[in-house]
């Protein structure tokens, strides 16, 4: 099995459901970060958000530490689905011409 964004070399996944290198099945240790404007169920408009609501956590199952980062849209459920904020910064704009 190959993913993108995996260093150049061959991995599979061991009898354990984790990814390990083919030479001496040796555990290797991957962190996924997917940055996206919108993941189910927290913000749905097409069909990213069902990929980054769910593939996440396949890779969990997997044995990767997979995470999720999107906006905090004023409109998200914070205490519902537990959500913490990470962190936040100003994103200055111009008006007019």
């Amino acid at each position: 099995m190959i993913i993108a964004g995996l260093p150049k070399c061959n991995h599979a996944v061991d009898q354990n459901g984790i990814f390990a290198s083919v030479k001496g099945m040796s555990r290797v240790s991957i962190n996924v970060l997917f940055v996206s404007a919108e993941a189910a169920p927290f913000a749905k408009v097409g069909g990213m958000a069902d990929v980054v609501g769910s593939l996440p956590g396949a890779l969990r199952r997997l044995g990767l530490d997979a995470r999720v980062m999107l906006p905090y849209y004023g409109f998200l459920d914070s205490e519902r689905y537990q959500i913490t904020p990470v962190f936040s910064f100003q994103f200055p704009r111009r008006t007019g011409t």
